[in-house]
């Protein structure tokens, strides 16, 4: 599937056999030079079945060797990350020349980004507004891009993204591929070269359990406490519908001697990176979060998800079990629920062919 014999031998590295379902079908695909709009639920590796191809397709001439050729764009500094990260693995993996990919974020330093961008990497992973930021002060250019990757896709096209998207495009290419990836599905408000469409089916894999707690609204903290307790969690994530209830669940968790960080909107990205570090070493226990703020997290050894609110859609509900059962690990969602929360929760498990695996509990 890959020409590229360094890059085979650098997934060789990373104990990586054998292709996920969406990369055999999108990675083909990319290396033909055509458009794709790619949904998969989270979890099956989209990250490589774009960076992947991306690599593959890099110009090695003397000309292109100091240009930026590949740009992927992400809704959030937390996702950004995990790919830069992913992708500078790759490229170590497959001893790459040149300068490693880099990050560009807002809530970094600027000139620090400005110093990195100087080394001339091909390779550039961001968050719009950054991006747009560094492209309108001439440290950044889009004229030589060969691939643009979205990376949630759905939410890089809402408001607060839209704006910065479009800049970017019109900055880029004509002939450029893009490649638009997403758990759910969304509309496409840019023009695209005879994309093709590619659907990895919106499934939870089998190796998660599901479970309903029924409870009374006022019990509810109460009720996932004690089962934070009964299972023993060591690294978890509460999902809530706000930024308000996450820091709710924070204070009282840290009260009774749970480590706990919220994490919505309004936390700067340090205090972002700080959170997660400390999810994935064990200085704390439980992360509380909105679907937002949890968009794209990799958090390796999760193994519980809590729906202290419950899911409003059956999107939602693949995007928060998408956080375990990753690659075929085991985990568990618990969720939560009280008054006619049940009706709208059965529906969601009817809909995904769950509800005969879910088992219900009453607090």
């Amino acid at each position: 599937m890959l020409p590229n014999q360094k890059l085979v031998q650098a997934l060789n590295k990373m104990d990586i056999v054998e292709p996920t379902d969406v990369q055999s079908s999108v990675i083909p695909q990319v290396l033909q030079g055509v458009d794709v709009i790619a949904r998969s639920p989270t979890g099956t590796g989209k990250t490589l079945a774009y960076l992947l191809p991306a690599m593959q397709n890099l110009d090695d001439s003397a000309e292109m060797q100091k240009r930026v050729q590949v740009l992927v764009l992400t809704p959030s500094y937390e996702l950004a990350a995990q790919v830069a990260s992913v992708a500078k693995g790759l490229w170590e993996a497959a001893e790459t020349q040149g300068v490693p990919p880099v990050l560009l974020v807002g809530g970094a330093n600027i000139s620090r980004q400005i110093e990195v961008l100087k080394t001339k990497p091909r390779v550039v992973v961001g968050t719009p507004g950054r991006v747009m930021e560094l492209i309108e002060m001439k440290k950044l250019t889009g004229h030589f891009i060969k691939t643009l990757v979205l990376d949630e896709y759905d939410k890089l096209f809402e408001k607060n993204n839209a704006g910065h998207i479009e800049a970017i495009v019109k900055a880029t290419p004509r002939s450029r591929q893009t490649l638009l990836f997403s758990a759910t599905s969304a509309s496409v408000p840019i023009a695209l070269n005879n994309a093709v469409q590619i659907y990895v089916g919106a499934k939870v894999p089998q190796t998660i359990r599901h479970m309903a707690v029924i409870c009374e609204r006022r019990d509810k903290f109460k009720a996932v406490r004690k089962f934070i307790n009964r299972e023993e969690v060591s690294k978890a994530i509460i999902f809530v519908r706000d930024a308000t209830a996450a820091v709710y669940y924070a204070e009282k968790l840290n009260h009774h001697g749970i480590p706990c960080f919220a994490l919505g909107a309004g936390i700067g990205n340090a205090e972002r990176k700080t959170a997660l570090e400390h999810l994935r070493n064990g200085k704390i226990r439980v992360m509380a979060a909105t679907d937002a703020a949890a968009r794209g997290l990799d958090i390796s050894g999760l193994q519980i998800v809590f729906n202290a609110d419950p899911p409003f859609n059956a999107d939602e509900y693949l995007h928060r079990a998408g956080r375990v059962g990753r690659i075929n690990n085991f985990g568990e969602v618990i969720t939560f629920i009280s008054g006619n929360e049940r009706v709208g929760f059965e529906k969601i498990m009817k809909k995904l062919n769950l509800e005969a695996g879910v088992s219900y509990e009453r607090f």
